[in-house]
């Protein structure tokens, strides 16, 4: 039988389509490294890299909008949770246990300030964990 030039021209178009798509895959195993090559310059120290970060979380294709909440959320299991919530611009950031408990909630004021509790006894280790889990969800989300 015959191979029909439109068969074999439909062939050719669909393998460079799955072709085209296959290269833009990411591998879930992609390294820290890898990914923050990737990822947009992020400083967690400067407010307008915070309020950006929280605008890209309403642009993600993975995070999820609670129309009764009015707020946007990107979970990674285990590792943590963002909320950013359109009405107030207040970004929060919960770093998770593997049982997904929350561990630790950094919040963002709208003008990318960070809330220190007056309470907090080590300051400078969370700021430093806030700025670590900020890197980490532009990393996620870069994804």
């Amino acid at each position: 039988m015959p191979i029909n030039r439109v068969s074999c021209l439909t062939v050719v178009v669909v393998a460079v389509m799955i072709s085209g798509c296959a290269s833009k895959l990411v591998d879930p195993a992609m390294s820290a490294s890898q990914a923050a090559t990737d990822a947009p310059a992020l400083s967690p120290s400067k407010p307008n890299d915070i309020m950006a970060l929280g605008v890209r979380l309403t642009q993600n294709r993975l995070s999820l909008f609670s129309v009764s909440r009015g707020k946007y959320t990107f979970y990674v299991g285990g590792v943590l949770k963002a909320t950013y919530e359109t009405a107030t611009k207040i970004l929060r950031i919960s770093s998770l246990t593997h049982e997904d408990k929350i561990e630790q909630t950094c919040e963002y004021s709208p003008r990318g300030v960070l809330f220190i509790d007056p309470k907090e006894s080590n300051k400078d280790a969370f700021v430093s964990s806030c700025n670590r889990l900020a890197l980490s969800l532009n990393d996620y989300m870069s994804r």
